[in-house]
């Protein structure tokens, strides 16, 4: 199962373990889970708006991205992404609650 963890107030996002939907390579849902991920990571990088901080553990299958927004401008950016990706995580939750929690803190 992957556990997906939104903390709100932190602009942080943090994603566990693996959904096990199929076996590996043929797993629509950790695809899912992928794609909005690394779209937000490529979205931020080289940002000079953020101090995007990118945390991956490939073989305990963790990912923990955080943004330090610097400026207002910046924090409505960094919201804005995040809720959207996080709308898309929490989709897949619904659909395959057997292989995906989602919670925001």
């Amino acid at each position: 199962m992957t556990r997906i963890i939104y903390e709100r107030n932190e602009y942080a996002v943090t994603l566990i373990g693996h959904a096990g939907y199929a076996e590996e390579g043929k797993d629509i849902v950790c695809a899912g889970i992928s794609a909005l991920t690394e779209a937000m990571m490529q979205r931020v990088a080289g940002r000079d708006c953020f101090q995007p901080a990118y945390g991956m553990h490939k073989k305990k299958g963790i990912v923990r991205v955080n943004l330090t927004p610097k400026t207002k401008y910046a924090k409505w950016c960094a919201r804005e992404m995040l809720d959207t990706v996080c709308a898309g995580y929490a989709s897949i939750a619904k659909q395959f609650p057997d292989h995906v929690k989602y919670e925001v803190r």
